[in-house]
């Protein structure tokens, strides 16, 4: 088994009833500046199928240290700021170290 030092975050929104395209709007402005960072290898954003007021993040760091960059630049900054209006209930945000990712290239990311 192999372990590589990649840090992965999921992360789920559930917008407010008629918050849905605003919440979608800040959350795409995100993803745009968090795709030019270094350290981010791996930044996808998902409508939830059963629930499209949900949306569903999954980040691909270098590293733990890359994340937490992260968490300090500006534009994530502001979705913080302004996501608490947007959401029906806190966002959930899961913090993992990845794990057997590279045995096989189906696991990929």
């Amino acid at each position: 088994m192999s372990q590589d030092s990649n840090f992965v975050v999921i992360a789920v929104f559930h917008a407010k009833p008629g918050s849905e395209n605003q919440l979608m709007e800040l959350i795409h402005k995100t993803a745009d500046q968090s795709w030019k960072e270094e350290g981010v290898k791996y930044y996808a954003v998902h409508q939830v199928s059963e629930k499209p007021s949900s949306f569903l993040h999954v980040e691909v760091y270098k590293s733990k240290a890359a994340y937490y960059t992260h968490l300090e630049t500006s534009h994530v900054k502001e979705i913080i700021a302004k996501v608490g209006d947007l959401v029906s209930e806190p966002v959930l945000v899961i913090e993992s170290n990845s794990l057997f990712s590279a045995e096989n290239i189906k696991s990929a990311l």
